[in-house]
């Protein structure tokens, strides 16, 4: 009965993975989380396709009940780096090289190389074992204990994966907050929820390798299938602040005098921008950042940051949302019944929960709501 029931879900699981992986990369938006996540999604799909196969078309019942099998742990290594590398692609895209992917991949190189080398090399045995008392039994040989050295790579990675992605969310936030007007355009609150749900996996991958079964990978298959199908809708409806039009934009330098730098016009950019900002009012428009600030000033991403830090002192989103929300208390006294669903799509927001919120920080707690009956009341 279980056998035919991880038949089923290994089926469901490759069909699902294999086509999230299809439509990921045809449609990916200049986003190269989506391509990454395209690849782990067909590994995975991949992977599963070969069990289903083995479990229909042969008798692979013991390979159900080894333990701590190499080919296993491996695939297990390999998983863990495209989980490594696929929150970089979304905290901070701009810093992953090539290089760097080769770096993250160096680990499981090593572990393939030493073990089949040495194998190979001095013609070592290999077992196989069903229970942890024989494996202990063996633990003097290379191609046993290397197992657990192996394991603790593949550990390595889960551990680093989360001190990487702690690391970066900061970074990521102060990225959003220096570039874009509305920060929950591309919010990454679910972020915590992918490493909880990265842990799971891992712990019960954990517990197939030591307590092989039918019950222990039908539970492991059930919750990654789970995680890689709530990964994929998560993705899927994110927008992404590192797509390409966003990182090779390129800036309309604006003719200068001769002897003429940044530090010397500073005063002269802040002061056109000041103008620019109240006269015509770009940060009513949806889609306003700070590629049309470097755009009407002709300055590159870092200068046109630094006009806001440290001529209005405070980041590009929070110069936006001050001036969006002193907007939208304008149109409130004006008209107090107006709808806040209109007031948040005339100030450029994204939806009225955006506004709602950008609108109660401003305002210490004051809701629109509360707002527009207070204009209402002294009118």
């Amino acid at each position: 009965m279980i056998e035919t029931l991880l038949s089923l879900i290994l089926c469901i699981s490759s069909t699902i993975c294999l086509w999230s992986a299809f439509l990921l990369a045809y449609d990916w938006q200049g986003c190269r989380q989506r391509r990454w996540l395209a690849l782990v999604l067909f590994l995975w799909g991949a992977g599963w396709t070969a069990r289903t196969y083995g479990l229909f078309f042969g008798d692979t019942a013991h390979r159900y009940t080894i333990i701590l099998p190499p080919g296993l742990i491996l695939g297990g290594i390999l998983a863990s780096f495209t989980f490594l590398v696929w929150p970089m692609t979304v905290l901070n895209a701009p810093r992953l090289r090539p290089r760097r992917i080769l770096s993250f991949l160096l680990p499981f190189i090593l572990c393939i190389v030493i073990y089949y080398g040495m194998i190979a090399a001095f013609r070592l045995p290999r077992f196989e074992f069903t229970s942890m008392a024989s494996l202990w039994s063996h633990i003097g040989y290379f191609s046993v204990w290397f197992r657990l050295v192996m394991c603790a790579c593949l550990l390595g990675y889960l551990y680093y994966t989360i001190r990487l992605v702690r690391r970066y969310i900061g970074r990521y936030n102060r990225y959003v907050e220096e570039n874009f007007a509305e920060y929950e355009k591309y919010t990454i609150r679910w972020m915590p929820r992918y490493l909880l749900g990265l842990v799971a996996i891992s712990v019960l991958f954990f517990v197939n390798l030591c307590f092989a079964s039918y019950a222990t990978l039908l539970c492991h298959n059930v919750v990654s299938c789970l995680f890689l199908a709530w990964l994929t809708a998560k993705v899927m409806v994110y927008n992404s602040p590192y797509a390409a039009d966003n990182l090779n934009y390129a800036v309309p330098e604006v003719p200068k005098a001769a002897g003429e730098d940044f530090k010397s016009r500073f005063d002269v950019y802040l002061r056109q921008i000041k103008t620019w900002l109240v006269n015509e009012r770009p940060y009513l428009r949806a889609d306003f950042n700070l590629k049309d600030v470097m755009a009407f000033a002709g300055l590159n991403r870092t200068y046109a940051s630094k006009i806001f830090n440290d001529g209005f002192g405070k980041s590009f989103i929070f110069v936006v949302r001050e001036l969006r929300i002193d907007y939208a208390r304008r149109l409130i006294d004006s008209n107090p019944a107006v709808s806040m669903a209109d007031v948040a799509a005339l100030c450029g927001y994204s939806t009225p929960q955006a506004f709602h919120k950008a609108f109660v920080f401003c305002n210490d707690g004051l809701t629109p709501g509360q707002y527009a009956r207070r204009a209402a009341a002294t009118e």
